[in-house]
């Protein structure tokens, strides 16, 4: 059976959609294929990456990504887009 894939969107792609990232991959790996993008990527942020570390979840291989990065992947039936941010994100 093929994995969902879930995908983490924020503007920054720096912490919020890394850590949602990082966390269903360690809580959910065998079940979930977690990716992560931005509308506007920037550099991780050291605290993010702290954090993760701290509770023992791997952040090898993080990095900020842009949504344009993902948008020639269509979704699959069942797959999930999860927008984390203000309200009034672009």
């Amino acid at each position: 059976m093929d994995k969902q894939r879930v995908l983490f969107l924020c503007n920054a792609n720096s912490a919020r959609s890394l850590m949602g990232e990082a966390l269903l991959r360690h809580l959910a790996g065998d079940r979930f294929e977690a990716f992560s993008a931005g509308s506007a990527p920037d550099t991780p942020h050291a605290m993010t990456l702290a954090a993760l570390e701290k509770q023992g979840i791997a952040t090898a291989g993080l990095a900020s990504k842009s949504l344009d990065d993902y948008r020639r992947r269509a979704l699959r039936g069942g797959d999930r887009a999860l927008r984390q941010g203000p309200a009034g994100m672009s």
